[in-house]
C-alpha cells in the first residue's frame, strides 16, 4: 500500500512538472538580459525555496541540469558579427552600384531586350536570405516590397526598366532602400553588444544554478541515507532492545550485594529507560518530524539526565558509607 502511494506520488509530481517546463520554455535569453539578471536575483541564495519531497527535488535537479546545458550552448555560441557586417556591406555596395547602372540605361535600347540590373539586384538581395533566417528579429518591415523588382512576372522588361528608373528618380524611395542596410548593421551590432552582456551573465547565472544543483544532490543524499536507515531501523531498534534485556540479565553475573545495589539504586531501570528514550529520538529524527534544533536538545538533556543521576547517586552512596562508618565506631 505504501510502495503504490509513493508510485502515484511520484507520478503526479512528474505530471506537473512536465506542465510547468511545456508552459515555462526557456526564453531567447541572447536578446533578454532582464530575464538573466532576475533568473540570477531569483536564486540567490542557491538553496531559495527548494522543496522538501524527495521527488520534487529530482524534477528540480533536472530542471536545473536543462538550464545548465541550455546556457552553456548559449555562452558557446559566437559574438563576433564581423563577417555578417561585411555582407551587408558588400550587398549595400553592389545594390548602390546597379542603381546607378539604371540612371544610365535607355529602356527604349535594352541588350536583347532584357534588362538584366533587375536581375543583379534580385540576386544581391537574396544573398541576405541566410542573415534573415539567422537573425530574424532584426529585420523589421521590408523596404523593398515597394521596390519595382517585386512585380517581376508581370510586366514587360521594357516597363520593368522604366519603373526602377522612375524609383531611382525617386531620392527619398532611394534613400529609404539604402538606409535599410544601415538599419540592419545597427541592429546586428546592438544583438552583438546584448549577447556579449548576457554571456557575462550567464557565467554567473552557470555557478549560481551549479551551486544549487549541488545543494539538490546533498538533499537527495540525506534523503536517501534517511530512507535506507529507516528501512534498517527495525534491526537497531531489535538490537537496542536486545541488548537492553541483556543488560537485565547481565545483574545475575554479578554477586548478590552488586545486584541489590543495582536494582535498588534504579540504574538497570534508567539504562533502560534511556535505551527506548534514544531508540524513539532515532525514529522521530529519521522520519523528520523532530528537527536539528529539537533533536539536540533532547539528546542533551537526555545527557545531563543521566550524568547528574550519576553524580547525585554517587553522592548519596558516599554520605551513607560515611553514616556506616560512623556507626560502627
Amino acid at each position: 500500500m505504501q510502495t503504490l502511494l509513493q508510485c502515484t506520488t511520484f507520478l503526479f509530481a512528474l505530471l506537473i512538472s512536465t506542465q510547468a517546463v511545456a508552459q515555462a520554455p526557456f526564453p531567447s535569453i541572447a536578446r533578454d538580459p532582464e530575464w538573466m539578471k532576475a533568473r540570477i536575483a531569483d536564486l540567490n541564495p542557491p538553496d531559495k525555496g527548494l522543496p522538501e519531497n524527495e521527488y520534487s527535488l529530482i524534477e528540480e535537479r533536472r530542471a536545473l541540469e536543462s538550464e545548465i546545458s541550455y546556457l552553456r550552448a548559449f555562452a558557446q555560441q559566437p559574438i563576433d558579427r564581423t563577417k555578417d557586417l561585411d555582407v551587408i556591406d558588400k550587398v549595400k555596395e553592389a545594390i548602390s552600384g546597379s542603381l546607378a547602372d539604371i540612371s544610365k540605361v535607355d529602356c527604349s535600347k535594352l541588350p536583347d531586350g532584357r534588362f538584366t540590373l533587375n536581375e543583379a539586384i534580385k540576386n544581391q538581395m537574396m544573398s541576405l536570405q541566410r542573415l534573415q533566417s539567422t537573425y530574424p528579429w532584426i529585420y523589421e518591415k521590408d523596404p523593398f516590397t515597394f521596390a519595382p523588382w517585386s512585380d517581376e512576372g508581370r510586366v514587360s522588361d521594357a516597363e520593368l526598366c522604366a519603373r526602377w528608373k522612375k524609383f531611382v528618380g525617386d531620392p527619398a524611395k532611394q534613400a529609404a532602400l539604402l538606409t535599410y542596410f544601415e538599419h540592419l548593421k545597427s541592429r546586428l551590432s546592438d544583438e552583438a553588444k546584448k549577447q556579449a552582456e548576457t554571456r557575462t551573465l550567464a557565467a554567473t547565472l552557470i555557478d549560481l544554478l551549479q551551486k544549487r544543483k549541488d545543494v539538490v544532490d546533498q538533499r537527495l543524499a540525506a534523503q536517501s541515507t534517511k530512507t535506507e536507515l529507516s528501512d534498517k531501523l527495525w534491526i537497531v531498534i531489535g538490537v537496542i532492545g536486545g541488548f537492553s534485556i541483556g543488560a537485565i540479565l547481565a545483574v545475575k553475573l554479578f554477586t548478590e550485594a552488586i545486584q541489590i545495589e543495582w536494582v535498588a539504586s534504579g540504574q538497570v531501570i534508567q539504562f533502560v529507560t534511556v535505551m527506548i528514550l534514544l531508540s524513539v529520538i532515532m525514529a522521530l529524527g529519521l522520519a523528520g518530524i523532530l528537527r536539528e534544533n529539537t533533536l539536540g536538545t533532547l539528546l542533551g538533556g537526555i545527557a545531563g539526565y543521566v550524568l547528574a543521576q550519576g553524580v547525585g547517586r554517587a553522592a548519596a552512596r558516599e554520605v551513607s558509607r560515611g553514616r556506616e562508618k560512623g556507626n560502627d565506631s
